[in-house]
């Protein structure tokens, strides 16, 4: 009897970890295809447009490795957040960062808020946050030559 209940709680433990691994694997797969499909239709090459949100872009570096893009613009409870790409190897430290809020907000009326470290920003139009991140890249682009 206490091999059969043993037995029974080891078979319920190893089912909820697969159920967890399998579920894990299939978020991952469904986000890895959200951002290739973002990576094939995007029209600079430093800036990607998802219609969905996503946990993390760390993904984004096996779909990437060149570390073209800079910025992801995702929509996120009603408006569209901009994320940087981090450095590989550290957290928070943009390959690129945005532009201050008060530069940005000349030429983009919508923006909510720019992180005060440039990693992440807001607007409350999709064609805001791209607008800031297009501005981000094209400044800083044309300051590293």
């Amino acid at each position: 009897y206490c091999w059969r209940a043993a037995m029974n709680m080891a078979m319920t433990i190893l089912s909820a970890v697969l159920t967890s691994n399998v579920r894990y694997l299939r978020v991952q797969a469904e986000q890895k295809v959200l951002l290739y499909n973002a990576l094939t239709t995007r029209v600079h090459p430093e800036i990607i447009v998802l219609n969905e949100p996503i946990d993390s872009l760390k993904l984004l570096r096996e779909l990437d490795p060149e570390l073209s893009v800079k910025f992801a613009v995702v929509p996120s409870n009603g408006e569209w957040r901009i994320k940087t790409v981090e450095t590989p190897g550290q957290k928070f430290v943009p390959l690129k960062r945005l532009l201050p809020k008060d530069v940005l907000s000349v030429q983009v009326p919508d923006v909510v808020f720019v992180h005060a470290t440039g990693f992440t920003g807001g607007a409350s139009s999709m064609e805001g946050a791209f607008n800031m991140a297009l501005l981000s890249a094209r400044d800083l682009t044309t300051s590293d030559q």
